[in-house]
């Protein structure tokens, strides 16, 4: 029985929407944008609330989190390394990590322990790196990210926690092809968009023009 008025009134507010859209197309769309905006922030707001409550206590590391936080802990001559190099190496199209910065010109970023968390500064010029250059933590800006290429979507906001410092670039095309395919196996098109709920359920959508510089806190802004 309850089932039945359900599709029941399923049925009647279907029927009631479909009249109402002839007589006021426009109140018909903004009351189903309203009714989406309302499950998005339900959604992510749950989400966000199972991963600071739950996921910080099961939530097992696969192998690439494991091999990205490994560090080396001395050398040879027996001196202590604290920090990790990851560049792009244009002339060979590939990503190299290494322990010294690099002579040659190219994205990366340097990774380090930061308050017992590995965190990651990025870099348009690795080259430029400066040992002053302070990893500042901000608190997380996204509880959503999504990748859509190809008629495909792909959530891919579960490994950016290394990478929420202040001043950090996201989203450019450096940073997605090396992140893609480091963690998804993903080879970033030329044709893509990222779809992004922020912390105040704020929805953006970045073309492939478009990237986000973190500020302080959970402060952001997007550029061009």
């Amino acid at each position: 029985m309850f089932f039945y008025y359900l599709f029941a009134s399923g049925t009647c507010m279907a029927t009631a929407a479909g009249l109402l859209y002839i007589y006021d197309k426009n109140k018909v769309e903004t009351l189903l944008y309203n009714a989406t905006w309302s499950a998005i922030t339900l959604y992510a707001t749950l989400e966000d609330f199972f991963e600071r409550t739950f996921k910080k206590k099961t939530h097992c590391k696969n192998d690439s989190d494991n091999e990205f936080e490994e560090f080396v802990e001395e050398k040879e001559e027996n001196v202590k390394i604290s920090e990790k190099i990851t560049y792009y190496d244009k002339e060979n199209d590939k990503y190299e990590t290494v322990i010294e910065i690099p002579d040659k010109d190219g994205w990366g970023f340097v990774k380090k322990k930061v308050d017992d968390k590995c965190k990651c500064l990025i870099y348009d010029n690795i080259s430029e790196r400066n040992e002053d250059d302070e990893f500042v933590i901000v608190d997380k800006p996204f509880l959503q990210v999504e990748l859509e290429q190809n008629e495909k979507k792909k959530e891919i906001h579960e490994h950016l926690h290394y990478f929420f410092l202040k001043g950090n670039k996201l989203f450019d095309k450096n940073f997605l092809k090396w992140y893609l395919k480091y963690w998804y196996q993903i080879d970033l098109e030329d044709n893509y968009k990222i779809n992004i709920i922020d912390h105040e359920i704020n929805i953006i959508n970045l073309d492939p023009t478009q990237y986000i510089i973190l500020g302080e806190k959970c402060n952001y802004s997007v550029e061009k």
